[in-house]
């Protein structure tokens, strides 16, 4: 009987592990990381329960609360993780509870349990011996396992309850006598073996057995149930069996996450070199935007005192040309007066044709000076244009640097996103580690407390 016990047990934990319900992910790690893990998070009040932590500090104390009640101490292994079953208190009211792991440095994670209250339900409550009943209800320990009994006699053991916390079962009445009787579901502790009534409903026996034939009928009957519960523990010890390779997958799987972690770790470390790499050149262009800015204002200030120059010279020309023509102007005002005031007084050839030089000379000196200021024009509409070109060449330039930087700080937002992704890959991954470590430890305990009761 112990050995099917102990084989019941290993397979109600292993049908948990690789269910993988009702595990809690610690809502609140404290600022060292701490964190704790329930199975199953609701429950009745009595119930063993599964809790680990991890990240709590090496070797130390551990002092586990149910809401302000000390209900277990624990103590880390030097990595900071611990593992073990503690027990709901009996006299816990319905609802939602905080479970706190605190260590004796103060490190603490907490987690919620809701505690349940079990309901029955039955399909008759008027029965004959040997009737089958059916037995259901919700608000059971999910996975955790139950007996049903009659006035305290056992008539269908090892029930275990679903993952969604619900009890069904069918149950043979035993040869009794006539009368009013209990019926009940009872939690058993595969821990302490401790036995707690969380569930019961009256029933009513009629036509019950008084004669010893009605009694040897009864005892054939529970002969057969035991032929029965002997078979299934038989199938259960082959599930035992092909649950060893399942392990061994698992420690593959774990493995090959190190090994992803591993390499998501490399890319990271990349990833931040090339970010750094991005940083400086960007720093660069920045030096050498700047660099332009300041060369493009010089330019300016230089283009603006060239032209102010050739104004001053052309207005200076111009003044000079005015003059100039205002002397001939007078010139050929008097000479004009002259000639009309004394008539009589003839010039001869040769003082004309003087006369006509000096008056070619002064047109050719006005044609230079016209083609100087036209040259001068030339120059300062050059210049400008030249400036122009220059200018426009260091906005293109400008431009250019400006895309080539916008580009770069696309490649590092790209990168950026990146990081984040493998960092919440590596996140994923971390957690996925954490609840294959607990289920390999729940499944190590499983198998340590079934050798414990073999021998």
């Amino acid at each position: 009987m112990n050995r099917a016990l102990g084989v019941v047990v290993l397979v109600g934990l292993l049908v948990s592990c690789l269910g993988l319900q009702g595990l809690v992910y610690a809502g609140s790690p404290s600022s060292y990381g701490a964190e704790i893990f329930l199975f199953p998070d609701h429950g009745h009040r009595g119930v063993d329960i599964w809790i680990s932590g991890y990240n709590f500090t090496g070797g130390a104390k551990i002092y586990v609360y149910f809401d302000d009640r000390l209900i277990a101490t624990e103590t880390a292994d030097w990595g900071g993780w611990f593992g073990d079953y503690v027990e709901i208190p009996p006299d816990a009211g319905p609802g939602i509870h905080t479970i706190k792991a605190v260590d004796q440095y103060g490190v603490e994670a907490l987690a919620s349990f809701t505690v349940t209250v079990p309901s029955l339900y039955i399909n008759a409550s008027t029965v004959e011996p040997l009737d089958h009943i059916r037995v259901e209800g919700s608000g059971y320990a999910a996975y955790q396992w139950y007996l049903v009994t009659v006035d305290g006699l056992v008539v269908n053991s090892f029930v275990m309850a679903r993952g969604n916390e619900t009890l069904d079962t069918v149950a043979v009445v035993p040869g009794l006598p006539s009368g009013t009787y209990r019926l009940g579901v009872v939690y058993v502790s595969l821990v302490t073996g401790r036995h707690v009534l969380v569930a019961s409903k009256t029933i009513r026996v009629v036509n019950g057995y008084v004669d010893n034939q009605s009694f040897t009928k009864t005892i054939n009957g529970i002969e057969k149930q035991i032929q029965s519960l002997q078979s299934m523990v038989n199938g259960l010890e082959d599930k035992v069996a092909g649950q060893a390779q399942t392990i061994d997958r698992l420690n593959k799987e774990l493995e090959a996450l190190e090994t992803n972690t591993t390499r998501l770790q490399a890319d990271l470390s990349l990833l931040e070199k090339q970010v750094a790499l991005i940083n400086e050149e960007i720093g660069v262009l920045n030096k050498t935007i700047d660099k332009l800015q300041a060369g493009i204002a010089g330019l300016a200030d230089k283009q603006e005192k060239i032209r102010m120059e050739l104004l001053g010279k052309l207005n200076a020309t111009a003044e000079k040309l005015e003059s100039i023509i205002q002397t001939l102007n007078n010139t050929l005002t008097k000479t004009t007066a002259t000639l009309s005031s004394k008539p009589w007084i003839n010039y001869t050839d040769t003082q004309i044709t003087k006369l006509k030089t000096i008056l070619n000379t002064t047109t050719a000196r006005l044609a230079q000076l016209q083609a100087r200021l036209n040259n001068l024009q030339q120059t300062i509409n050059q210049l400008s244009q030249t400036t122009s070109t220059k200018e426009k060449q260091l906005e293109t330039t400008i431009q250019a640097l400006q895309e080539k930087l916008n580009n770069l700080t696309k490649q590092l937002t790209l990168q950026n996103k990146k990081i984040d992704i493998l960092e919440q890959q590596a996140q994923r991954q971390y957690k996925l580690y954490i609840a294959i470590i607990a289920m390999i430890a729940i499944i190590t305990t499983a198998l340590t407390i079934m050798i414990k009761k073999k021998h």
